[in-house]
């Protein structure tokens, strides 16, 4: 399987992603994108500017920790105010609003700011905030509206453009890659509308094994005069939760979910680095048939965040050892591994394995593991 790779913040690219994408399998997502930030400006004078660069680096680090409660830390909270120093580039645009019903609006101007990985990341770890990787898991969201009287599913297909886009900016303020079904013959064929109403998730379960999406959620919205809610239930490799967003508004209590569904995915996938490595692990892989391959595997499990460090161990025929220190556990290596499917398990560690246990994966990404990230 080739992972998709994204790009964030644009909100017409994810649009394009939901409305060409669904009918094929989604699987993870490497998003790019996340140490890049806008705001709008209404000129292009230095107050503003650096107004601008605060709010941007507020958004970058809310996308890379994966929760918005990053901005409370002491230790980022304090930066906040210093976002120039942390600017590699920027440039100025202008683009009508992503907001529902503002299509009348004229066009205003923007500024696109990219950070420094580096050091946002060095941020992040001495404030002890969690690190999100760029390797994210695909979210099929199954969403229940009421549309002209009638009680409907959300296609990627469908014909309320403003409201796609609408969800799509608030994903990718998350970095959290959103699809919607296609709707088709073969989704009606296993879900109904009801299904979604009375929040029965394994008929939607079953139906997004098609898509072969990471996390899969429903969602039903209820409006009632100036208030709105949204009920939802998520589905995260066995694990089930479920929640009430309100507020005054659809687009608002939709906002809300997609944030909170983004909290609850962070939460099991982001990972708080320190000085010191939490552990170690070796792990052999076979298939590694040639000088690309290595350098591919290598570069693969570099990129996990989970991983501190790669040591390389030994070469033997097509296997190649490596000792890898740990910021996370053994089990959310494995779950990181498991998003992206470039290695096949041959063995695994069981929970509670001593962390300097051995696992054995195949390199089934041959030549295809892309070496320009």
């Amino acid at each position: 399987m080739r992972v998709r790779r994204f790009r964030f913040p644009g909100v017409g690219l994810l649009l394009c992603l939901l409305g060409l994408f669904m009918p094929a399998y989604v699987g993870a997502v490497a998003v790019q994108g996340l140490y890049e930030g806008s705001a709008q400006v209404a000129d292009q004078e230095a107050d503003s500017r650096k107004k601008a660069f605060n709010q941007a680096f507020a958004q970058v680090v809310v996308k890379v920790s994966g929760t918005s409660s990053v901005l409370a830390n002491d230790a980022v909270a304090r930066q906040l105010s210093q976002a120039e120093s942390y600017v590699q580039r920027f440039s100025y645009r202008t683009q009508a609003s992503a907001t529902p019903d503002t299509d009348d609006q004229p066009p205003a101007s923007y500024i696109d700011v990219e950070f420094s990985p580096v050091a946002v990341n060095e941020l992040l770890r001495r404030a002890g905030a969690p690190i999100w990787g760029q390797n994210r898991p695909a979210l099929m969201l199954w969403m229940g509206l009421v549309q002209q009287g009638e009680r409907t599913v959300l296609a990627a297909t469908a014909e309320d453009g403003p409201l796609l886009a609408w969800i799509s900016s608030q994903a990718g303020q998350r970095g959290l890659p959103v699809y919607l079904p296609s709707m088709d013959l073969q989704d009606q064929s296993v879900i109904s509308v009801s299904d979604i109403w009375g929040l029965f998730l394994d008929p939607f379960i079953k139906a997004s094994a098609r898509y072969g999406a990471d996390v899969v959620a429903i969602a039903r919205v209820s409006e009632s005069g100036a208030y709105a809610s949204v009920q939802w239930m998520l589905e995260l490799r066995g694990s089930r939760m479920q929640g009430v967003e309100e507020a005054s508004s659809r687009e608002a209590a939709i906002a809300k979910l997609i944030h909170r569904l983004a909290d609850v995915v962070a939460n099991r996938y982001a990972v708080i680095q320190s000085d010191q490595s939490s552990g170690q692990v070796e792990l052999e892989v076979t298939d590694i048939l040639n000088f690309r391959s290595y350098v591919g595997v290598s570069r693969y499990l570099t990129s996990l965040a989970p991983v501190r460090s790669v040591v390389p161990l030994y070469v033997r025929d097509n296997r190649v050892g490596f000792r890898l220190m740990m910021e996370g556990s053994v089990d959310l290596l494995q779950e990181y591994v498991a998003l992206d499917a470039w290695l096949k398990p041959e063995s695994q560690l069981s929970a509670g394995t001593a962390a300097t246990g051995r696992i054995r994966y195949r390199w089934v990404g041959g030549d295809r593991y892309p070496l320009a990230q």
